[in-house]
């Protein structure tokens, strides 16, 4: 039986480097996509949490907490396109 089973393996392999042929340049173009979405959020978070007293002091706290969620929601519809 061994025989027969391996006359799927080349047809198989084919099939994969085909699909890995197609998906290989979208998945790279959409993990550079994630990575330059995430960048603006970090720094932004980072900045944030290094002037809270000012952002507190001033009553700025919606403002931010708004920017924040839409950078947020911007990296997760790159996220999960990468995943989905």
């Amino acid at each position: 039986t061994a025989p027969w089973s391996l006359l799927g393996v080349p047809p198989f392999c084919v099939g994969y480097a085909l699909v890995m042929h197609v998906y290989r340049w979208p998945a790279r173009d959409l993990k550079r996509l994630e990575a330059v979405s995430r960048s603006p959020m970090l720094s932004h978070f980072s900045d944030t949490l290094r002037g809270s007293s000012t952002i507190l002091t001033y009553s700025h706290e919606q403002r931010f907490i708004h920017h924040n969620l839409k950078l947020c929601a911007t990296y997760a519809q790159t996220h999960y396109t990468y995943w989905a």
